[in-house]
């Protein structure tokens, strides 16, 4: 690994009762009211790097556990399923355990998000509570508008990807690939405005992973009117790491 261009951004935190990778199951034991879940539901704002700015170092920056507060009733938004079939799971990934299933038109109430934006977490007329994938939900309002969660049941791997002048760059998907066993699964994560990505898994796929660019979004920056472009990112093979090590993670364009 070339420590001089890769950083890794890697924090573990465990929560009870996380189920491993499975299919579709019913959770044990009696659902709680709408309004239990409300005060239930936990929200810690860790503070982030500002995008551009310099005043602290991106390597020096992690998140950090804060006092929990009960999310407000007042900020949680009603969503409605666009795919055909959408899978409430028990964590922000695809590889986490599958806890219940909603169907087109069906209404969620979303109770928080996940840093990165891709995944919210959600109580459905069932009463359970999960995360969904947002490109599959029809959102009223940004989902930006919703409390920023700590995320304590799942692997959290975090990094940014910059051009070499160190600003971000949007809309560039980050694959984490793990390696070894017969079990070889990929998270990912895309680029936000200011370049950071996130990606999660399960507490149980703790070990060695390959971290790699895999995809770009047309309305990049670096990217033309055809949806091209000429640099490479650096380094060429990708990065290894090991979850749940804590470092953080960049990946330059050149």
């Amino acid at each position: 690994m070339k420590a001089k261009n890769i950083v890794l951004a890697v924090c573990v935190m465990l929560m009870s009762g996380c189920g491993g990778l499975s299919g579709p199951d019913a959770a044990d034991g009696e659902n709680p009211s709408l309004s239990a879940i409300q005060t239930a539901v936990m929200a810690a704002l860790p503070t982030w790097p500002a995008a551009g700015g310099d005043a602290t170092p991106y390597a020096q920056t992690s998140l950090t556990m804060i006092t929990e507060t009960p999310i407000p009733v007042d900020v949680t938004l009603d969503a409605s399923v666009s795919a055909e079939t959408l899978n409430l799971r028990g964590g922000p990934s695809l590889l986490h355990n599958i806890i219940s299933q909603y169907h087109r038109g069906d209404v969620v109430r979303l109770l928080g998000r996940a840093p990165g934006n891709e995944w919210v977490k959600a109580v459905g007329a069932d009463n359970r509570i999960g995360w969904l994938a947002v490109t599959h939900l029809a959102l009223p309002q940004d989902v930006t508008d919703l409390p920023l969660l700590l995320i304590s049941e799942s692997l959290v791997a975090r990094g940014r990807v910059v051009d070499d002048t160190g600003s971000g760059i949007a809309g560039i998907q980050v694959a984490l690939t793990r390696m070894g066993g017969a079990d070889r699964v990929r998270i990912q994560g895309t680029t936000g405005e200011d370049g950071i990505f996130y990606a999660y898994a399960p507490i149980e796929y703790q070990g060695k992973w390959l971290a790699s660019v895999v995809g770009i979004g047309c309305s990049s920056r670096i990217v033309d009117a055809n949806c091209r472009y000429g640099g490479a990112f650096y380094p060429l093979e990708g990065t290894d790491l090991e979850l749940p090590i804590f470092t953080d993670l960049i990946i330059t364009y050149k």
